[in-house]
């Protein structure tokens, strides 16, 4: 539900596809990664291209030791 509240990606700019994963979706994938291991207090997560930080976040909130979020794009920044 945290990641469903925060705000949606603010850009859609084609030359950067840039698009919004909604916050059902990335805790699906955060979900699947951490059952295979992947995902522990030991992991450091970077999340390139991270838009408005969801998967990075939502990395964080599930105890990763270390999250980096890269964007290129100033406004979603």
């Amino acid at each position: 539900m945290l990641l469903s509240s925060l705000p949606s990606h603010p850009c859609g700019n084609v030359e950067l596809e840039q698009y919004s994963t909604s916050g059902d979706v990335a805790a699906s994938w955060l979900a699947q990664i951490a059952a295979f291991g992947d995902l522990n207090e030991n992991s450091v997560v970077v999340d390139l291209g991270a838009g408005n930080g969801i998967l990075g976040i939502g990395a964080a909130l599930m105890g990763a030791a270390q999250v980096v979020l890269i964007e290129v794009d100033e406004k979603a920044c």
